[in-house]
This record gives C-alpha cells, structure tokens and sequence, in this order.
C-alpha cells in the first residue's frame, strides 16, 4: 500500500527502524488507536519478527484486524481467561495459543505477535510438552481410534457415554 510505503520513510519510522537494526529493544509510546498498529505496520517489513504488547484481548483482535487487512502476517498470542461460572479457560483461546506456540516452535513465526500483557505473564510448555500435549488431526487423513483415545485420557481428558462438561470425550460408532 502506498501510505504504508511513505509511513516507511519518515523520519521517526526510520529511527525506530535503526533502533531495531542497532540490536536494541523499542518502546513506542504516545500513539492512539490505529496509529500505533500503523507503526508496528511499516516496521513489520524486514525478516525479523515483532512483539506488540498491548493492553487487553479486544485491542490483540483489533490490532490483528488492522495488520491483516493491511496485508501483515500477525498472529495473536491471547492470555487464557476462567469466564465467570466456569472452572477452565475458554478451549478457543487455548487452541489458539498452543497453534501459535507451534507456529513459533516450528520456525513459521509471523512478522507480528499480538500479544496482551496477561498472556506474557502466563507460562508456555517447552516445545518437548508440547508436542506430547497437541495432536492435529486432518480431513481425509486416518485415525486410530483407540490410540487416539488413549492418548485423550494421558493428556488428562475423561472418557464418559455422555457429554456433559469440558474435558470429556466420548466414542461412538464402530
């Protein structure tokens, strides 16, 4: 995008981008709203991959929108939250954080992690748990139910007949 590439050559956008290059950490404050993802934007364009911390998860989806739409490959790294009433996180932000984790343990990391300062303060299993704790399962490909199962119940999930929380699973059919 043509503003995108004259944002790039301002003067304060080259001086962050030196910073950068000189090795050190950046802090960018004083920006509101779309301005400071329209940064995080311009210096997106180099190899190396960016953190953006921001303050809550609906600021990482805006932020995420934003980058996308601007043709960024961003990625959110969401903090895991107990909703009210409820004794674990919510599964799509689990699952969204453990495929970034994976994203990033298997070297396809984005050019921006969106990440509020909860999900930094949260621990993240090495790449060794990981792979112990994630299976991908894909359409068209097969799958040994039993194993799988099994594997299901090592990782902590129960096997029941019938549904009825998170954490369970059943099996049906043959």
């Amino acid at each position: 995008m043509k503003w995108l590439d004259s944002m790039r050559s301002t003067a304060a956008v080259q001086a962050l981008r030196e910073a950068l290059d000189a090795g050190g950490d950046i802090i960018v404050t004083g920006g509101s709203g779309s301005s400071l993802t329209a940064t995080i934007a311009a210096l997106a364009s180099d190899a190396r991959p960016l953190l953006y911390v921001v303050a809550h998860l609906d600021e990482a989806d805006e932020a995420i929108d934003e980058l996308e739409s601007w043709g960024i490959d961003a990625a959110k790294l969401p903090a895991l939250e107990v909703l009210p009433g409820e004794t674990t996180p919510a599964l799509d932000l689990l699952s969204e954080r453990l495929s970034l984790l994976r994203r990033l343990y298997d070297d396809q990391v984005p050019a921006v992690v969106v990440a509020p300062i909860a999900a930094l303060m949260q621990a993240t299993p090495a790449k060794e748990r990981l792979d112990e704790l994630v299976r991908t399962i894909r359409i068209g490909s097969t799958l040994d139910v039993k194993a799988f199962a099994g594997w299901l119940v090592d990782v902590g999930y129960t096997r029941v007949e019938n549904i009825e929380s998170a954490g369970e699973f059943a099996v049906r059919g043959g």
